[in-house]
């Protein structure tokens, strides 16, 4: 260290044109001689070392004058360019075999700057990449961008830039962060990739602007779950008809269904649910307990394979779910879901597909995560949409009832459920706080047709709900079953038989009995 002396060195740089992207790294050595390099050399495909990650910055004469926060991504050309084409599935494939570039993670060199409200910030060393399920080829591209470990951006190591329905997904995390749930937080910002706006224009899908999206990680789970936040974050995704590799069929996905190896199987039991299940968080200790149990306890009820059969519960049903499911808040993520009418497969229409489970340290009691709420509130435009029933999570892909079925229709959970659907009928789905909370959230940025769409639809699937969940006692009569009703004489129905037929509704999440003349009558929750 002969020579050395501690202070600030610098350097001047040449005028460059605009745009031109700069790459650069700094180099240290003594009189041993020792030499290091920041960043240092890291690996490429062939195990070499080499100087390939460099710094990066960007000449850029333009000038913003927007609201919203502003995210640029500067990236080496050629980077940029196998990154486009991982998007496009377009270009020469260099590393085969792959048929589908955009199925790629292939992660690249990235400066991340960021400008909002709190300042300018900048990280070297970011990762950008190609993401999304069935938008992975999608114009304008998604990206996850992944910060060094050391280094974090806003206390977070990553985040989702999407660029699919953008005022869906903006609005979605309010309202559903409004009605209860913990999920992912969004906000609109603009984004610039070596300074150019791909989301430029006010049209679909990307209505000229990005959402950035927390990703659900062991950042998230610092920030929902601040006091037990060191357990596992599942993604659900379904593959369909996955078979195993002793020939096992799993055409649900990831639906909280109970698997063990049948006989001949070779796959492990943490083998069968890496099929459609994947860890985000403590990767390494790869410990799928909890949810093998809470599936477990889950499968615990029967029926004849029908979906209206009636269903048959083992002994202990109640206090396994109870050990291993938040009961609670598994009732009002489906109730959320269905308020919302969320048609990506996910959990609440029956599919065992873009959902996360979140399963704590200290409470071992799984909570379900929303995940991808850009085609809510009616997106997709089908005009049946508003009439969707309320038991759709119980009706699996195949037809099959699944392990929600048993769930939903317990005679302790039907009433919590119906009691979720009138919070939300009287709360944040009541057009009455849903319009200017609307307004609040994505007026402004969302064109006003978007908007005044998603509020036609809420008042539509408001109204249809209303006359779904009964908050009053309904009576109806006839001498036989199937019968026409009786004939009222004096102001009442009259039987001229021995005994007469009743059927009726009663208030659905206070009641748990019915009698009449002081004898139960049989009560469907």
């Amino acid at each position: 260290m002969v020579g050395f002396q501690r202070g600030f060195y610098g350097a001047q740089l040449p005028a460059r044109a605009n745009l031109t992207v700069v790459e650069y790294y700094i180099t240290a050595a003594d009189l041993a001689p020792s030499t290091r390099t920041w960043p240092a050399p890291s690996l490429d495909y062939t195990a070499a070392l080499v100087q390939r990650n460099n710094c990066l910055y960007q000449v850029d004469n333009s000038v913003y004058a927007g609201a919203a926060p502003i995210y640029r991504i500067v990236m080496l050309a050629a980077d940029r360019t196998e990154l486009a084409n991982i998007n496009g599935n377009s270009g020469t494939i260099p590393f085969p075999p792959t048929s589908d570039q955009t199925q790629s993670h292939a992660r690249f060199n990235a400066t991340w700057i960021s400008r909002d409200g709190t300042g300018d910030k900048l990280r070297y060393l970011a990762g950008a990449r190609n993401r999304g399920n069935g938008s992975r080829g999608a114009t304008p591209p998604n990206f996850n961008v992944q910060f060094p470990n050391d280094d974090k951006w806003n206390d977070r190591v990553s985040v989702n830039l999407n660029s699919q329905d953008t005022p869906y997904q903006l609005f979605g995390s309010a309202l559903y962060r409004k009605a209860g749930l913990a999920g992912p937080e969004s906000r609109a910002v603009e984004v610039r990739v070596n300074a150019a706006d791909l989301a430029s224009g006010t049209g679909a899908p990307a209505y000229g602007f990005y959402v950035c999206n927390e990703v659900q990680n062991s950042d998230f789970a610092d920030h929902h779950f601040p006091l037990d936040s060191s357990g596992n974050i599942y993604r659900a995704q379904r593959f369909v008809n996955t078979p195993t590799a002793g020939g096992t069929d799993i055409p649900n996905g990831g639906d909280l269904t109970y698997h063990t190896p049948a006989s001949g199987e070779t796959l492990t039991q943490v083998e069968l649910y890496e099929l459609n299940y994947r860890k985000e968080t403590n990767v390494m200790e790869d410990d799928w307990a909890d949810l093998i149990a809470c599936t477990l306890a889950l499968s615990k009820w029967s029926n004849d394979g029908t979906l209206n059969g009636p269903v048959t519960y083992a002994g202990d049903y109640l206090p396994s779910v109870n050990a291993t499911v938040d009961v609670a808040q598994f009732v009002r993520w489906f109730a959320v879901n269905t308020f919302a009418d969320n048609e990506e497969t996910n959990l609440s229409n029956g599919d065992g597909d873009d959902y996360y489970i979140y399963i704590g340290a200290t409470d071992p009691r799984a909570r379900l995560v929303p995940f991808d709420l850009d085609t809510i509130l009616g997106r997709d435009g089908v005009s049946n949409l508003a009439t969707h029933g309320i038991f759709r999570m119980a009706d699996a892909p195949d037809g099959l009832p699944t392990p929600m079925n048993a769930f939903i229709k317990h005679p302790n959970h039907a009433p919590l459920y119906y009691a979720e659907l009138i919070r939300l009928l009287d709360g944040a789905f009541n057009p009455a706080q849903f319009n200017p909370f609307c307004d609040s959230i994505i007026g402004g940025i969302a064109p006003a047709t978007v908007v005044a769409n998603m509020k036609t639809f809420n008042a539509a699937r408001h109204a249809h709900i209303t006359t779904l969940v009964p908050r009053a006692i309904s009576v109806t009569n006839s001498q036989t079953t199937g019968g026409t009703a009786l004939t009222v004489v004096s102001g009442f129905p009259q039987s001229t038989a021995a005994a007469c037929r009743l059927i009726g509704k009663a208030h659905s999440a206070e009641t748990r009995s019915v009698k009449v003349n002081g004898v139960l009558a049989t009560w469907s929750a």
